[in-house]
């Protein structure tokens, strides 16, 4: 087919993406055509005027090529950021809403100063050349629809001598040679949508002119007494492609980018979308996922989505359970599981469970990994050299149609799955290559079919358990023993009972008697021992008061013979005729009375010793 032919059938089919984004995959040659002939073609035919305006003609082609112009003509590259918010139903907003598209009408680009002052942008980049569609609205944050997610596209006429291409750090990438720019592009974490070349962020303090208090909009995104306002954030690729996320509360009064699109722009021409994409991951991820899941979203491959999800199916459909797979009787259903009627044979299987588990988990690792065993083994997967079944093209639908029938079927295999890897595993196959159908639903069936098996084992073994313990408790009660703190005597011995089938029920009980025989003896010699340690202390306490006491009477003695030695007078109100203690004065401290009294040799008769002094006299 010569390239007139090819660039003929190409312009008949319209210039839509859906059909046009498979055929350079086709051969080489229709490769060759479409890049020199079909995306100029198309370009100049879509928006001449903004191709004539911007100085690209057949011999002077865009920075990045004419693919990466028709794709910015016709493709919304959706949000870049990870930032949450708040959608109309009140619900943390998914990412699904974020994603690119190809809009079904083309909105055109507007130019002029009034576009970087919507974009609030600063005075020294008011002066560049912008060319920006209107805003393409992702999501309202609130039920008024006043609050919106907007994204909008564009690109700098005369990049490299831009204000914007000095500030954000692109004009490194616009001097490099042809190779430091491929090595920049390779190395950069993110790349522009539509050409591939590094993206620089357009930081906010130094490209915008945002008020302080509407820096942080998600604080009052419901606030509807603010005026209106906006929150722009903004990306620049090294070949001048712009991209802008706003956030913000507009109304007719103060509109945003609302100008009329050149002339000669694309305006208003209708393309035939697809949207696969969206419509399989609504149905095999309903729920709202986190926005790390956006990545994976945008990494399905819509020209091989459909083959997938009927590769998938057919699997599904077509497998057969493997008896005895793993070489040690695993039984084909699982009601053969009946056949295990007692607690030493589903002991027994749990285990092994466990490691099957294991075995097959590691097995579909090592495949998504590329390390295969050979297929003799008896646990690998019939492979058939990577994804080659998946390259059987039988009668399939066009690529951008979604199988319905086929995704029900994958979406019950998900919904069904016991083990939750399904939606794990089906969407690594569905974004990636790294594996075959074959070995996701051989994975999946036989893990669930696994996860099942050890889940009713686990219930009999409860059951088993509850049982004997059951039976336990009621012969530990008729023997006379009773819970203590909630407890038995021995609560080991009950658990090992419980738990192993091979313990005597009459062992249990005497191992609960010999506890509280011993819990007794026990009890017993501790009574004793603090017997013996009070006695001990009591005598030591009796020895010591008489101790106390022997030392007093020495002391008195030795100062009465102190006393008689020195002459002292005699105290004769004594009782006994002994020395007075009290060795300072004459005052006479009589052990009759237990007092002092200095009257009692100064000649005056006090009360307590008048008997003594008439007797004296």
């Amino acid at each position: 087919m010569t390239e007139e032919r090819l660039a003929m059938l190409n312009r008949m089919l319209n210039g839509a993406p859906v059909h046009l984004a498979a055929l350079p995959s086709v051969c080489k040659a229709w490769r060759g055509v479409m890049q020199e002939i079909t995306w100029q073609q198309l370009c100049l035919e879509i928006a001449p005027g903004l191709c004539e305006r911007m100085g690209y003609d057949v011999t002077d082609k865009p920075p990045g090529g004419w693919l990466a112009l028709l794709k910015l003509l016709l493709y919304c590259p959706g949000m870049r950021f990870d930032r949450g918010y708040i959608n109309k139903d009140g619900e943390e907003g998914g990412f699904l809403e974020l994603m690119g598209h190809v809009q079904g009408k083309v909105c055109g680009f507007q130019t002029g100063r009034v576009v970087a002052k919507d974009l609030l942008l600063k005075e020294p980049f008011q002066h560049d050349c912008l060319f920006v569609t209107p805003l393409c609205r992702h999501a309202w944050l609130d039920r008024d629809k006043k609050l919106a997610v907007c994204a909008c596209r564009g690109m700098v006429w005369d990049f490299p001598y831009s204000a914007i291409a000095k500030e954000s750090g692109a004009i490194r990438y616009v001097e490099a040679s042809p190779q430091e720019q491929q090595l920049m592009s390779s190395a950069a974490k993110c790349r522009c949508t539509y050409c591939g070349t590094p993206v620089f962020v357009l930081q906010e303090v130094v490209f915008f002119n945002i008020q302080e208090k509407f820096r942080h909009w998600w604080q009052r995104v419901f606030d509807r007494c603010l005026p209106d306002w906006s929150d722009i954030t903004g990306q620049v690729c090294g070949n001048g492609h712009l991209t802008f996320e706003v956030f913000g509360k507009r109304s007719k009064r103060a509109p945003f980018l609302s100008g009329k699109p050149m002339a000669g722009s694309g305006q208003g021409l209708v393309v035939e979308t697809s949207g696969v994409i969206k419509k399989v991951y609504k149905e095999l991820m309903p729920e709202p996922l986190d926005f790390c899941e956006l990545d994976v979203c945008r990494n399905l491959n819509p020209y091989t989505l459909s083959r997938k999800l009927t590769r998938l199916a057919t699997e599904i459909r077509d497998f057969v359970w493997d008896e005895c797979e793993d070489g040690e009787g695993m039984p084909e259903e699982l009601g053969c599981v009946d056949n295990f009627n007692t607690m030493s044979d589903v002991i027994e299987w749990i285990p092994r469970l466990e490691t099957r588990i294991n075995e097959i988990i590691q097995i579909y690792n090592n495949s998504t990994a590329g390390i295969y065993k050979d297929s003799s083994d008896k646990d690998s997967f019939d492979r058939r050299s990577e994804s080659a079944e998946d390259e059987e093209f039988c009668e399939e639908l066009p690529f951008w149609r979604v199988p319905w029938a086929d995704l029900g079927v994958v979406k019950r295999l998900q919904d069904t799955s016991v083990t939750g890897r399904a939606a794990q595993t089906i969407g690594g196959y569905l974004c990636h290559d790294t594996s075959s159908a074959k070995i996701v639903v051989s994975a999946n069936i036989r893990l669930d079919r696994l996860c099942s098996f050890q889940y009713w084992a686990e219930r009999r073994l409860e059951r088993y358990e509850k049982e004997r313990k059951e039976e336990i408790e009621a012969a530990l009660t008729e023997a006379g023993l009773q819970k203590r703190g909630g407890d038995w005597p021995f609560p080991e011995g009950v658990q090992s009972y419980i738990k192993d089938p091979n313990v005597p029920l009459e062992d249990a009980i005497d191992r609960q008697q010999q506890f509280l025989l011993k819990e007794k003896e026990k009890r017993a010699a501790e009574r004793a021992q603090r017997r013996n340690e009070t006695a001990l202390r009591r005598a030591e306490q009796e020895a010591k008061v008489a101790e106390r006491k022997a030392l007093r009477e020495r002391k008195k003695a030795a100062e009465r013979v102190f006393r008689a030695s020195q002459g002292l007078v005699v105290c004769r109100g004594t009782s006994d005729g002994k020395s007075c203690n009290n060795l300072g004065s004459e005052a006479c401290a009589l052990s009759a009375c237990g007092n002092c009294c200095r009257t009692y040799t100064m000649g005056v008769v006090c009360g307590r010793h008048r008997r003594l002094r008439i007797a004296d006299l």
